[in-house]
């Protein structure tokens, strides 16, 4: 399929990922990366589309891509915490902390939920409690519902 815009490829991946078609979405999002090499959208929904059919190191490649690409906070927290998924997929929880710590100066609650996660993940469970301790102090609504949430999980209740 060839577009010329950047927008009827957006339009398009967004398509397939709705309708679970993955495999059409890494098709598409990879000739999109090709005819738009500097987009930070186009490596964005190549590495999502990685991801879902499970190419954890492809996913990871384009991710960096897009978060090199990327300019604001926002678009920062959102791939950092991509990036830190696809590392967690690896098992490479050391790695995906890193990225996010770097980010925990933008304190942002998402950020700190998904450090909680890796601490947990690499057997670190005082450092995990320091993040809820943040969380907290960046949104004590949020913090309330992830604990809850997490003890409900932890208890086999959902």
């Amino acid at each position: 399929m060839i577009f010329e815009r950047e927008n009827s490829f957006v339009k398009q991946i967004l398509i397939y990922l709705g309708n679970k078609d993955n495999e059409m979405a890494v098709e598409l999002s990879q000739e999109f990366t090709e005819r738009f090499p500097d987009s930070l959208m186009s490596h964005y929904l190549y590495a999502k589309s990685c991801y879902r059919v499970k190419r954890y190191h492809d996913a990871l490649r384009e991710g960096h891509k897009a978060f090199n690409l990327a300019e604001s906070r926002e678009d920062l927290i959102a791939l950092g915490v991509f990036l830190a998924c696809a590392y967690y997929e690896l098992k490479r929880y050391t790695k995906g902390y890193e990225i996010l710590i770097a980010l925990r100066t933008m304190e942002d609650a998402r950020v700190e939920k998904a450090l909680f996660i890796l601490s947990l993940c690499k057997n670190d469970p005082e450092t995990a409690l320091l993040h809820v301790d943040t969380l907290y102090n960046i949104n004590k609504q949020v913090a309330e519902e992830f604990v809850d949430k997490f003890l409900a999980l932890a208890q086999g209740v959902t």
